[in-house]
C-alpha cells in the first residue's frame, strides 16, 4: 500500500495522520463493544493500553473517547484491521518503525479486554460469547504475512 493509499484509508477512518497510531485501538475498542456495552474495566484496560502507545494526546483522546462512546461500524473495524496489517508488513515510511510482534501485541491485548470484565467470584475468566467471536474474527484477519518483496512505493 502507498503512502497516499495509507492515508486515504486513515482518512476514512477519520484519524488524522499524525495519530495513526489510534488505528491498533480499533481491534480491542471492537472486543469491548461485542456485547453492546463497554464495561468500566474494559474502559480502564484500553484507556491503560493507549497511554502505553503515547496516542492520548490533543484529538487522540478526543478520538479515543469518540470510540468508548460510540461503538465504530463493522465496515470501519474490518478497514481498520487490514490498515493494522498494511501498516506492520511495511518496509519504510508510515508504519515502517512497528515491529511485526505488534499483531501478537494486539491480540494479546483483545483478550486481555475480553477476560477484564468477565472474572466469576476472581476463579475463572468467563467470556462473552459474543466477545469470543469477535476474538476469533480478530484472530483470523490479524496475521502478519511479511511480503517476500516489499510492497512499491511512491
Amino acid at each position: 500500500m502507498t503512502e497516499d493509499g495509507l492515508r486515504d484509508e486513515l482518512a476514512a477512518l477519520g484519524i488524522p495522520e499524525e495519530h495513526w497510531r489510534l488505528v491498533v485501538l480499533l481491534p480491542l475498542i471492537q472486543v469491548a463493544w461485542a456485547d453492546d456495552r463497554i464495561q468500566d474495566a474494559e474502559r480502564a484496560r484500553i484507556l491503560e493500553i493507549a497511554e502505553s502507545h503515547g496516542v492520548l494526546e490533543g484529538e487522540g483522546t478526543r478520538i479515543l473517547g469518540d470510540w468508548l462512546t460510540t461503538p465504530p461500524s463493522a465496515a470501519t473495524l474490518k478497514r481498520a484491521r487490514k490498515l493494522i496489517v498494511a501498516l506492520v508488513n511495511r518496509h519504510r515510511g508510515l508504519g515502517s518503525d512497528l515491529p511485526i510482534g505488534l499483531i501478537g501485541e494486539v491480540r494479546a491485548q483483545c483478550e486481555e479486554i475480553a477476560e477484564s470484565a468477565g472474572g466469576l467470584l476472581g476463579l475463572m475468566w468467563t467470556v462473552d460469547p459474543r466477545e469470543a467471536t469477535a476474538l476469533d474474527e480478530i484472530r483470523r484477519s490479524l496475521t502478519a504475512a511479511p511480503s517476500v518483496i516489499p510492497w512499491p512505493e511512491d
